[in-house]
Order: C-alpha cells, then structure tokens, then sequence
C-alpha cells in the first residue's frame, strides 16, 4: 500500500473579522437616524490590513465614503476621510463617540 502525499491549500484569512449581527444593527440604526447611507464590503484592504468585512458611511449615492469601519479582534478601528485612524473597544463605544462629537442642536451632521 503507498501513501499519496495530499497537498491543503489554505489561504491566509483576513486579519480583520465580519461583525456580529448585532453590531451591524446599531451601525444600521445610527445611519437611519442621521440619513446616512451605510454599505457592507466584503473581503477589503484597508490601510494595510485585509479585511473580512468593511462598514463605509457616505451622505449620498454620489459621494466617496467619509467613514471606513473595521474589527479585530481586540478592536474596531475607524478611519475617516480626513484624520487618523482611530481604536475603540466596542461599537457602542464608537457611536457614543460620534454621537457626542456633533455640535449642540445640529441633527443633520455627523
């Protein structure tokens, strides 16, 4: 009896991860309550790092997205379009951030 030799291809998975259903539900929510189109990217580079899943945020269909989204996993990173990176540990804690960064009395910004 001969032992074949079987060659497993397995390909480098992504260093970010997909988000869990109910993250993408507070990111969906935010995005409904500020008029925002949200998007999902699938299996995306970002600043180096190859991502499972990528949240883009833009105002229109028209417009380049003005916020990316990703996860580790010990964090979720947001770039926006202009700025740096930035790391938090949760999603609520991301929007409780872009919720407070708004003027006062301003419902139409982000």
């Amino acid at each position: 009896m001969t032992h074949h030799d079987t060659n497993v291809h397995v390909t480098d998975s992504p260093t970010g991860l997909a988000f869990p259903i109910s993250d993408l539900l507070l990111l969906r929510g935010w995005a409904d309550r500020y008029d925002i189109i949200m998007t999902i990217e699938l299996d995306h580079r970002v600043d180096g790092e190859d991502c499972e899943e990528l949240i883009a945020f833009r105002t229109d269909v028209n417009s380049s997205s003005f916020l990316l989204i990703w996860r580790d996993a010990e964090a979720i990173f947001v770039q926006p379009l202009v700025g740096r990176k930035l790391r938090f540990t949760s999603v609520s804690h991301l929007l409780e951030r872009l919720v407070f960064a708004q003027p006062a009395g301003v419902t139409d910004a982000i």
